[in-house]
């Protein structure tokens, strides 16, 4: 198959996050049947492919997920048209994943690098169930054995270093159930939630610099829930919030932060934590990158899991043909002439 059609085939195969195993048969037969793969192994529905070359002095991984969030464009409803891939998880992240498997097509002497080629479940939901955790809880890899990971996460085609890290939490407004038609013998809990809400959406956090690049930091409310009946005044409203912050904070200040903004008004309690992912500047790896091909450096204004392997001592960054626009969008599309520029982008980086 041609890039492209790998691409769309790719795309036409549901693999909503918890359903990959249908996507993941597929990419294991693939990857078995190449003869330039020797050593590939399978956890559940996260593959490893490694691919040894004679002398290379450093060992790099490319990392692809395999979910994607629901979503109507799959099967016979993904297309390509007017020089557009549109399905669902076109662009995060399966023209990566495509990238991924074309160049593991070439023998391994055509390689400058060892290379990890991972391909992994779940990346789309709850941070303790990422496909990631049980490649290092099992010893599949370790922090020594890579000296650069590439996410082809969507960046546009261009760098991005580092990521956003991210705090989910439950800010709970506690009141005092009532009839409706007599409020003040209660306290109404949606109530109490407004003038933290009315703060919040004027919260305008400056932009925060690492490294010379601008991360803009923010927290967004992004659901809600309370009261129990149209005639009864709540005596509980809850919000979701959702807080992305810079690389310079650890997981405890960015905790703390939430903490303070809602301090005297709301009981929060903290679910969902990923860690921010670090700039990487002085790696031997990305110094090679940076003289083989000449892109334009971003922040990565997004959760990638540069952060997750940041935990475990692994430098990363984020390289991927989709389009930062369209990720978790309707109608979601790749063009594909980005997806054929960022193949040539590894190409001429990776082989000899």
């Amino acid at each position: 198959m041609t890039l492209e059609e790998l691409a769309l085939d790719l795309v036409r195969t549901p693999s909503v996050t918890g359903s990959e195993e249908e996507i993941a048969d597929k990419i294991e037969r693939l990857i078995r049947s190449l003869k330039s793969v020797k050593d590939c192994l399978r956890l559940s529905n996260t593959i490893v492919a490694r691919v040894s070359s004679p002398g290379a002095p450093y060992t790099i991984a490319l990392c692809g997920h395999l979910d994607t969030v629901p979503g109507d464009e799959v099967g016979e409803r993904a297309f390509v048209e007017g020089g557009r891939l549109v399905g669902t998880g076109s662009s995060d992240m399966k023209g990566g994943v495509a990238i991924m498997l074309k160049l593991l097509e070439f023998p391994p002497e055509r390689f400058r690098f060892n290379t990890l080629f991972i391909f992994y479940e779940s990346e789309e939901g709850p941070y303790a169930q990422n496909g990631l955790h049980q490649l290092f809880d099992g010893g599949a890899i370790k922090s020594e054995d890579i000296d650069l990971a590439f996410f082809l996460e969507p960046t546009d085609c261009v760098l991005h270093v580092g990521c956003m890290g991210i705090v989910n939490a439950s800010v709970r407004f506690h009141g005092v159930r009532a009839h409706s038609a007599r409020p003040w013998h209660g306290e109404n809990a949606i109530h109490k939630a407004g003038e933290a809400l009315v703060r919040l959406s004027r919260l305008k956090i400056p932009p925060v610099n690492v490294g010379g690049l601008e991360f803009q930091e923010s927290m967004s409310a992004t659901m809600a829930q309370g009261g129990i009946a149209p005639n009864i005044v709540p005596d509980l409203f809850e919000i979701n919030i959702n807080y992305r912050f810079a690389p310079s904070k650890s997981i405890d200040e960015a905790k703390r932060y939430v903490e303070d903004f809602f301090k005297g008004e709301g009981e929060v309690v903290f679910g969902n934590l990923q860690p921010s992912g670090s700039i990487v500047n002085s790696n031997p790896v990305l110094k090679i990158f940076r003289e083989t091909v000449s892109l334009p450096e971003l922040p990565k204004h997004a959760y990638t899991d540069v952060g997750l392997f940041a935990e475990h001592g692994i430098e990363g960054v984020n390289l991927g043909p989709g389009h930062t626009s369209q990720a978790h969008k309707k109608n979601e599309y790749l063009e594909l002439e980005d997806l054929r520029r960022c193949y040539r982008i590894y190409e001429d980086f990776l082989l000899n």
